[in-house]
């Protein structure tokens, strides 16, 4: 899916130049070096269980509750992220990312009755990681240095070579496909086993797939909670309760990693997200009366 994406805007780039005589040499979409790092490691994430997540404010809990940003290299080349680990707590442990900003698909229904969205995302705001997971002792990156992956070759004793994949993060996509990565401003996350792997060390990797166009500093959020992800709860877009992270499991990624930023020009960020979370309605509302602020009608 992000091959065809990918191709599609090219096509439109390219035909984009071809209509105007001239040649589009992309610089709009290339990231810019900036003070965000573009390669580290949060250190070791203390496990939170579901009694103290519900409690406590997020910034209550740095020691669980992690919140960053990511920045472009000099080599782009390279891909870049941040790295973080946790203990096995014997039982499920769902980890989770979400990154800036948030995202919400555009409608074609006509249902009579149905509420719509009247208003479209901006993707410029948007930044896309993919997750990964697995014990620390098959993780092949330098923490802090270098993004690796828990990908193995072992050589049997007649000499073929066999790729041995440990990443534990499983995703599944449409129609139950795996492994999958979600898209740009869309919260991932998975469950990891540990019941037999109490108090063992494994190791999450958040691999920068694409930076914000906007400014080219990704924030966001992550954390490991003590149990299934399905014991997370969360609103969806049509008001109702589900279980599952999603975008407001970890709130207001934004401006908890950037507040001078958030209060810069995303000063919008954390009504848009809670109206997000609310019902289709209450974004509707919102654009309508912020039409600057993260949103535009569908029809520009």
């Amino acid at each position: 899916m992000r091959i065809h994406g990918i191709l599609a805007l090219g096509a439109l780039v390219g035909l984009s130049g071809l209509a105007s005589g001239c040649s589009n040499t992309r610089d709009a979409f290339r990231p810019v070096l900036t003070d965000a790092p573009f390669v580290y490691d949060i250190g070791e994430l203390r496990v939170i269980d579901a009694d103290e997540f519900a409690a406590a404010a997020p910034l209550d809990i740095p020691d669980a509750l992690h919140f960053g940003q990511l920045g472009a290299s000099e080599n782009p080349g390279i891909y870049g992220g941040a790295t973080f680990q946790f203990r096995g707590t014997g039982r499920d442990v769902c980890v989770v990312v979400d990154p800036e900003a948030m995202f919400w698909n555009k409608e074609i229904s006509t249902q009579a009755g149905s509420v719509q969205y009247n208003y479209e995302d901006v993707f410029t705001d948007d930044g896309d990681l993919d997750l990964s997971v697995g014990l620390t002792a098959y993780y092949t990156g330098s923490p802090g240095t270098e993004i690796g992956d828990f990908n193995a070759v072992y050589d049997d004793p007649s000499g073929v070579e066999h790729n041995l994949a440990f990443n534990e993060c499983v995703q599944a996509g449409y129609q139950g496909v795996t492994p999958v990565n979600a898209g740009r401003g869309t919260v991932e996350y998975c469950d990891i086993d540990t019941s037999l792997r109490e108090g063992i060390l494994y190791t999450a990797v958040l691999e920068t797939f694409a930076l914000p166009i906007d400014d080219s500093k990704l924030a966001f959020g992550t954390m490991a909670f003590d149990g299934p992800c399905a014991e997370l709860p969360w609103v969806d877009a049509n008001g109702a309760n589900q279980a599952g992270p999603a975008e407001c499991v970890i709130p207001n990624e934004v401006g908890n990693a950037d507040p001078n930023g958030l209060a810069e020009d995303k000063a919008w960020f954390p009504e848009l997200e809670a109206a997000l979370c609310t019902g289709k309605g209450k974004v509707n509302t919102f654009c309508k009366d912020n039409p600057d602020a993260g949103c535009q009608p569908l029809d520009e």
